[in-house]
């Protein structure tokens, strides 16, 4: 009969051991918006009193939040440590280092262009972090190129790196004939 008297968020970042006052939402309406400060595993739960001021009591020490989120600005970290063409000429063996404390089970995308500039275009995509990647080369591929290497973590933060210099693709087997001897005079 009173209504809502007043929408409260509370919220702890030491595991449910204390618990503090985030937010009070004004118009008692969803949603309700909060700044947190910085990153970090929190803890929330809701308080609703009445209009005569009956209704939820703050948690208490111990008590556990209705939900927790994680607060992820950290962007994963990623390089690219190697690039070889394969013997035979036929393979970009793509070797790389990436973590993050949270990355997305598929975290990798790797991307080629002509140029450092783009556009980039990608190669392969939703990779697991296994270290590396054997790229079938074409026809299609230009002789040299420039390689990306994307790595998003479960917040959507995305570390990217590229090669410093062109990696140049040699598929071709240079072939030599001969043709002819002759002797070397010795004086």
């Amino acid at each position: 009969p009173s209504g809502v008297g007043k929408v409260e968020l509370w919220g702890t970042r030491d595991g449910g051991r204390t618990g503090s006052d985030y937010a009070v939402d004004s118009d008692q309406r969803s949603p309700m918006p909060v700044t947190v400060q910085g990153e970090g595993i929190y803890g929330f739960s809701i308080l609703v009193q009445s209009g005569s001021g009956f209704g939820g009591r703050p948690p208490a020490e111990n008590d556990l939040p209705d939900i927790w989120i994680g607060v992820d600005l950290t962007k994963p970290e990623c390089k690219i440590t190697k690039t070889d063409v394969s013997p035979d000429g036929t393979e970009l063996i793509v070797t790389w280092e990436a973590s993050d404390d949270v990355l997305d089970p598929r975290p990798v995308t790797l991307l080629f262009s002509e140029t450092a500039s783009g556009p980039w275009t990608p190669l392969a995509s939703g990779l697991e972090n296994t270290g590396n990647y054997r790229w079938k080369l074409d026809s299609r591929v230009p002789p040299r190129i420039m390689l990306r290497l994307e790595v998003r973590d479960e917040a959507g933060n995305m570390g990217t790196c590229d090669t410093t210099e062109q990696i140049t693709l040699d598929r071709q087997r240079p072939e030599g004939k001969i043709r002819g001897v002759r002797p070397i005079s010795k004086t």
